[in-house]
């Protein structure tokens, strides 16, 4: 290796002191107190540890120079013999600048790994959709063929080497010859800009891991029937993989997919090889991958005494790595105690048995752990023959209910912690309530953050409760609100609510919501009389909209609160029912007027897609309001349903659209929440499929639930949150019937309790605190009743998708 020139340490190489590191990492480090753990992400590479006095050589190479510059500088400022340095750190230095961490100035490598291509981007003959995977060598993106499809596009990076080219050149050529029964099929390989890729088609689904997991969450105190089926799909996988006489040859639970309909998927064919390695696809020496934790023995031994001749791949080693990897799955821990030092881990895989389930507090079906010691045996001749084999002996066992205890608490602890939540909070609000005397913040008033939401959440709660108490202080509540006086009532500059950007039709942020909801606690409480009066402020406020189309913020979600107030069946002479339906038609009419399709970005230049500020809500409006009236949906509505169909892209088992059309964006936050993301798609998607019957609306919803679901837990609350999300899926319970949507509702739910209730959110508001999660989880068990508040239609769930 040639040290001439300067050296860079790339600024997203990081070095950080293993003091700093979580005690359980520590524990399983062979370290020293003073050590340093160093690091790139999106690199291949683990972490590694290093000394303190290599931690500071390697901090003079964050600004360029030569190795020898550095070392002599190092040894002066450590008094130290720069040749014995030099001796000792070259070994070293010659690691690092060989895995990509120490670099030569100039080099591609010396910028922090990123994507090459943006989206709308041409590789080939596709075009990028989002970045999905980024490597220092190889980047994963989803991309669309001309005709619409979704594919995986995996791209030699500008800064990739041979051996990432002759991966990717492996793979095309191992697809091209499976029959795409658990593989991708491959699409295409070729060259971009002199970048190799391959294009293969999408496969849905979440990783084995994840999927295990979601398992025990949702199927505790007893998850054995559903984690045996997993891990029957992943051994019928393998063996119809090995069937065609190819092993992946890197086996690992990222590597297989599992997709809504319990299939799985095995991913990632750039090391697989045929069996007996007949065909060579073009290398002399194939190349051996794959993760040390479900390394077989024979491996591990050879990798120790450093007689990696080959790549060592064979039957009975891919059979034991399936084994370690459905181990993890069944006991939710690996066959040993695994030290991170990869020279006592290797140790430990050929020297020490795997750990008995005893050892996770685990009881499994009888005859699963002696199943997996077979195949799990150091000696490759004591395996089954082979993973048809290993897959018939999973076959044969059956699962018995044996009342395991998992390590979370049982379901009806879980549900009476939702209860008391809900008591607690609600609690707040009645008579007897420290809020009743308490003087809100502003905006004092609104639906959304003050007492009409308020009055609303107890009215909910006090229907599936059948509690007078609770509808009585949900009457005084709406009086408050009714009471409250401007600017206190819906502004608050603090926070940045003002009308100059809140504008006065919002049906959430002012008067319209307010008298929407006393209307509705009216009919509540049989007070013929105020309903009248209530609906007679609605209509008259309504009069003084100022146009604007959005849900949240305009005349969108006055739509909304009209078919809210015409569907409760209000006790109003007929006259006065109808003005209220005349003034909806009339508002729906403006709003079709102005829609034209949501990539044209007509409509007073509206560009999101999502259901408070965006496509979605508009289209959402008018639906609901046709479906009201009785009305068939008009072609204005159906064009644009269509024109959102083609924006869709998957993502693990569903689907989501763009918060922006025409733009990507990295900060992906809200692509499953009911405002912006998948969960307020859910509600348009289920009420498109009913009101037209096209069965492509009903997979768009089924589609946007598992997303959803899916994603990540960043809020607890209604509208960016946890809470609006399993709404959502109440809403896909209520129009397909099937009971797992319900149970994914109630994981949300309680979920959504724990995070808003450490959380700041403001407590008293009903889309953005406790009390709209505690609105959630009083319907939950009356989920045909469940609504997302002052939004989606009461009992909207039929079971008819």
């Amino acid at each position: 290796m040639s040290i001439d020139g300067p050296f860079l340490l790339p600024a997203d190489v990081s070095l950080t002191p293993v003091a700093e590191l979580s005690e359980n990492v520590r524990s399983r480090i062979s370290c020293k107190p003073n050590d340093w753990a160093v690091s790139r992400p999106h690199a291949r590479l683990p972490s590694s540890i290093i000394g303190d006095e290599t931690a500071t050589l390697l901090g003079f190479f964050r600004q360029p120079q030569p190795i020898v510059d550095a070392v002599i500088t190092f040894s002066e400022v450590n008094s130290l013999d720069p040749d014995k340095v030099l001796d000792d750190a070259f070994p070293v230095l010659e690691k690092f600048i060989n895995d990509g961490l120490l670099v030569r100035e100039g080099s591609p490598l010396a910028q922090p790994i990123r994507t090459s291509r943006t989206f709308r981007d041409s590789i080939g003959s596709f075009q990028v959709v989002r970045p999905v995977q980024v490597m220092v060598d190889t980047e994963l993106y989803l991309a669309r063929t001309t005709d619409g499809r979704s594919i995986a596009l995996k791209l030699a990076s500008k800064t990739a080497g041979p051996r990432a080219v002759k991966l990717l050149e492996r793979e095309a050529t191992v697809l091209s010859l499976l029959d795409g029964g658990v593989n991708p099929s491959l699409v295409e390989y070729g060259v971009d800009e002199s970048q190799v890729f391959v294009a293969m088609s999408w496969c849905n689904g979440i990783d084995l891991q994840r999927a295990a997991d979601e398992i025990r969450r949702l199927n505790q105190p007893d998850p054995w029937e559903a984690l045996l089926e997993l891990a029957k799909g992943v051994l019928r996988a393998y063996a119809h993989l090995h069937g065609q006489g190819f092993l992946q040859g890197d086996v690992h639970p990222r590597n297989a997919l599992v997709d809504d309909q319990g299939h799985v998927w095995l991913l990632d064919y750039g090391l697989a090889q045929e069996v007996g390695m007949s065909r060579e696809f073009g290398e002399v020496q194939p190349l051996r991958g794959g993760i040390d934790m479900f390394m077989e023995p024979e491996w591990a031994k050879a990798c120790l005494a450093n007689e990696r001749t080959h790549s060592g791949l064979t039957v009975p080693g891919e059979q034991y790595s399936v084994a370690a990897m459905l181990y993890l799955l069944l006991a939710g821990g690996y066959t040993h105690e695994f030290s991170l030092e990869n020279q006592e881990m290797l140790r430990q895989i050929v020297e020490e048995e795997p750990l008995p389930f005893t050892y996770y507090d685990i009881q499994a079906p009888p005859g699963i752990e002696s199943i997996l010691r077979r195949a799990l045996q150091k000696n490759p001749d004591d395996r089954f023959s082979s993973l048809a084999e290993l897959s018939r002996a999973f076959d044969q066992v059956s699962w018995l209910a044996n009342g395991v205890d998992g390590a979370r608490v049982s379901g009806s602890s879980q549900f009476r912690t939702g209860s008391e939540f809900v008591d607690r909070v609600i609690g707040r609000l009645t008579f007897t309530g420290s809020m009743m005397d308490e003087v809100l913040p502003a905006p004092t008033a609104s639906v959304m953050n003050g007492a009409a939401g308020l009055a609303y959440a107890l009215l909910k709660v006090a229907t599936v409760r059948d509690d007078e108490h609770l509808l009585a202080a949900a009457d005084v509540w709406s009086m408050r609100a009714l009471e409250a006086r401007e600017p206190e009532a819906y502004w608050n500059p603090d926070v940045g609510i003002v009308e100059k950007r809140f504008g006065r039709s919002s049906l959430y942020h002012t008067e319209v919501g307010v008298h929407c909801v006393a209307a509705l606690v009216a009919t509540a409480r049989q007070d013929d009389v105020g309903v009248s009066e209530a609906v007679e402020r609605f209509l008259a406020v309504t009069e003084r909209l100022s146009g604007d189309g959005d849900v949240v913020l305009g005349e969108a979600g006055v739509l909304l609160g009209c078919a809210e107030l015409v569907e409760c069946r209000l006790p109003i002479q007929e006259s006065l029912l109808t003005r209220l339906e005349q003034a909806g038609d009339g508002i729906a009419e403006r709003i079709a007027q102005r829609a034209g399709k949501p990539t044209s970005f007509t409509n007073d230049g509206l560009k999101y897609l999502g259901i408070a500020h965006g496509w979605s809500g508009i289209l959402f409006s008018l639906l609901r309001w046709d479906d009201v009236r009785g009305r068939e949906p008009r072609s204005v509505v159906v064009d644009g349903l269509d024109d959102l169909l083609g924006l869709a892209s998957p993502v693990g088992r569903g689907l989501i659209w763009p918060r922006v059309f025409g733009l990507t964006e990295e900060d992906r936050a809200l692509d499953t929440s009911w405002c912006n993301g998948a969960a307020g798609f859910v509600h348009l998607w289920a009420l498109a499929q009913r009101s037209t019957g096209d069965e492509r609306y009903g997979r768009a919803a089924e589609g946007a639930a598992w997303a959803a679901y899916e994603g990540p837990s960043l809020v607890g609350d209604l509208c960016c949150g946890l809470a609006g999300r399993a709404y959502a899926l109440l809403g896909m319970f209520g129009a397909s019937a099937e009971d797992h949507w319900l149970v994914r509702a109630r994981d949300l739910g309680l979920r959504a309790i724990d995070m808003i209730e450490k959380s700041d959110k403001p407590y008293h508001s009903l889309y953005k605190g406790c009390v709209g999660v505690a609105v959630l989880w009083s319907e939950i068990d009356f989920p045909e009743m469940a609504q997302m508040p002052l939004f989606a239609n009461e009992g909207q769930g039929t079971g008819r998708m």
